[in-house]
Formats: structure tokens, C-alpha cells, sequence
């Protein structure tokens, strides 16, 4: 999550992070959002020259975050990357990735059109009475309070350890409105919830 490609990282900072994401051999890839930064001034060439190598067994997923929709209001160059790069968005639906797990993602909850019943109805019929494991992708953690329960995992990013993070004090600007509660790591409110720093 959060690779926010632009001035601070660049096409050599993306490839390494490929290049690791492969030598882990994963079952599934999930991007959490932020793939551009909003001050991101060019065509998406880099995305293009290393989305594509990314793969694994139960597919590559993706959610949007703040700012992938800030840079592009009109979402067609991104939607159109992450299509031809074989990366499947989702926004307020579900898939079901294997038989015991259903992954569901979550459009922006800040700046985006999140629909929390479209998901989860989306991930309900999906599980049926198959069972299995419901996580929910979303780019922004605060919406782990709204959840009315059916998900079993909750994978966000967004708050980056802290924007502003001091030596002994700890993070002070999250950008959550639940101040340090989602700033990083794993928490258990009401369900199991991983927030990841990002790259």
C-alpha cells in the first residue's frame, strides 16, 4: 500500500518494491491504494513497465486512495492501467479469490464513493452458504468503526505509522480522525485489523 510513485519515489524505488513483492512468492497481491501521489506529474509509464509483472496463484487486487482520486478526478488513466496491467480493482464489491475466502475492497473512504453495504452485500452473496473468510481491502482504516461485523480481516494503510512521527512522543499527525488508534500494526477493534505504514 502507499507506494505514492511522484517527487519523493521513482520508477527505480517501484521496480525493488516488484522485485521483493516476487522473491516472497505470494498466494495473492493486494494493493492498498495511494499508488500515485497527488502531486504525480506523469503518465503512469512507470506503473505500466512494472504492475504487469506482479502476479500470483489467487490473482493481483487493488483498492483506490486519496490520493490516486485527487490526482486523477477523472479515474479513466488508472482504471485503464490497472485493467490492461491484469490487476483487478475493486470498488464496493467482492471476489471470491478461493473456496474458503471471499476478499471484498472498499472505494476511498475520504475522497471516494465508498458504499460499505454494496461491499459487504457483495461479499455475503459471495460466501453464500459456502462459508469461508471475509477480509475487506480498504485504503483508509477508519472505516474499522463502521464495520457491522461479517468480515474476519480488515487490511488498510493511509496513516503511515504517522505523517508526523517524533522520537519518545510517537506518531502526532495520523490522519485519522481516531488520532494514534490506526496508526500502524495490528489491532483488534471489533475485528482483526492490520494497518500497514506503506512503503
Amino acid at each position: 500500500t502507499d507506494l505514492h510513485l511522484g517527487p519523493y519515489l521513482g520508477e527505480r524505488e517501484l521496480q525493488r518494491w516488484v522485485d521483493a513483492t516476487l522473491r516472497l512468492e505470494p498466494d495473492a497481491v493486494l494493493l492498498g491504494g495511494d499508488l500515485v501521489d497527488r502531486n504525480y506529474r506523469g503518465d503512469l509509464a512507470e506503473l505500466a513497465a512494472h504492475l504487469p509483472r506482479l502476479s500470483a496463484p489467487l490473482g493481483v487486487y487493488a483498492v483506490l486512495g486519496n490520493h490516486d482520486h485527487a490526482r486523477f478526478p477523472r479515474l479513466t488513466p488508472m482504471l485503464e492501467l490497472l485493467e490492461t496491467s491484469g490487476v483487478e480493482l475493486l470498488v464496493n464489491s467482492a471476489v471470491r479469490v478461493r473456496d474458503d475466502l471471499v476478499l471484498t475492497g472498499l472505494d476511498d473512504f475520504r475522497v471516494g464513493r465508498p458504499d460499505l453495504a454494496a461491499a459487504l452485500a457483495s461479499a455475503a452473496h459471495l460466501r453464500g452458504g459456502g462459508g469461508g473468510a471475509v477480509t475487506l481491502l480498504s485504503h483508509n482504516p477508519d472505516v474499522i468503526p463502521e464495520l457491522p461485523g461479517g468480515v474476519d480481516l480488515v487490511l488498510s494503510g493511509h496513516t503511515h505509522g504517522g505523517q508526523v512521527r517524533l522520537p519518545f512522543l510517537g506518531p502526532v499527525i495520523t490522519s485519522s480522525a481516531y488520532g494514534r488508534r490506526y496508526a500502524s500494526g495490528w489491532v483488534d477493534d471489533p475485528m482483526p485489523a492490520y494497518v500497514s505504514r506503506g512503503l
